[in-house]
């Protein structure tokens, strides 16, 4: 649960035994995107069957432990297929190309709030389900953050992804107006909402989170920790700004694989 409560309020329920913790909601944004997209030339080398181009700088360098790079990207038949993953985003494009029909509407923190229906969002950074349509941009110009669409994209998009055959979720817990900001509860929220559909759907299923802000959360633990009694890993963002993640909430809970690069 999340509210505004004043100080008398604030008292009487900290010292309730009932209640577990109370903590504040945070405002948490998006990650800085690395914007090295540059693309690598081909390369006449070729090691396995399941070798290609890579591309981009990212993709050749996560298959690959030893240096020099080869330009190639080799997944050695691992695709994801079959598997689900959910990013926790500021939404997606589900109908663009590069997910080749694989991606789903899910789940917005910014609809269906105070007992409206779900179509009911608290303003233009909102999405249905998380989808950012053309029937969105059109009527909510100001929704210009790409930032779940290219998080998507790294994840499991055509010839620029690493789970190409993988099905991806969206899960809006970051508004698509820039800079793209959400809340603690939001995000919780989301974690929980993806916890319960990859349960449901029996799928093996991983939760992509690329998103931060200051400080720690007692909450992020105890969602972690029930993911991974579900077995549906959490892979979080270290943050890109070359600050300790130990000090940035949810990277620095010790259950999640926290990756910098």
């Amino acid at each position: 649960f999340n509210a505004r409560l004043n100080d008398e309020t604030l008292d009487t329920l900290m010292q309730d035994p009932e209640v577990e913790t109370i903590e504040y909601n945070c405002f948490v944004k998006v990650d800085p995107l690395e914007n090295d997209d540059s693309t690598l030339p081909a390369q006449s080398i070729r090691r396995g069957r399941q070798a290609e181009e890579a591309v981009t700088w990212g993709r050749d360098r996560i298959d690959q432990r030893l240096l020099p790079l080869d330009r190639l990207y080799d997944h050695d038949g691992l695709t994801g297929s079959g598997a689900v993953i959910y990013i926790l985003d500021t939404g997606m494009r589900i109908s663009h190309q590069t997910f080749q029909g694989r991606a789903r509407a899910g789940f917005s923190a910014g609809c269906g709030n105070l007992g409206r229906p779900p179509t009911v969002c608290d303003g233009p950074g909102w999405a249905v389900s998380g989808v950012i349509s053309d029937e969105h941009l059109r009527a909510n110009p100001s929704c210009d953050s790409i930032h779940g669409t290219h998080v998507g994209g790294s994840a499991g998009g055509r010839g620029f992804g690493v789970a190409t055959s993988a099905e991806l979720v969206t899960v809006q817990v970051l508004s698509c107006q820039a800079p793209g900001t959400g809340t603690t509860a939001g995000i919780l929220n989301g974690m929980d909402w993806a916890i319960n559909d990859a349960i449901a759907s029996g799928k093996p299923a991983v939760l992509s989170m690329s998103l931060g802000g200051p400080g720690t959360s007692f909450n992020y633990l105890r969602m972690v920790d029930r993911a991974n009694a579900a077995g549906i890993p959490v892979v979080i963002a270290a943050g890109n700004e070359a600050v300790d993640a130990c000090f940035v909430q949810p990277a620095f809970v010790p259950a999640a694989t926290t990756v910098g690069a």
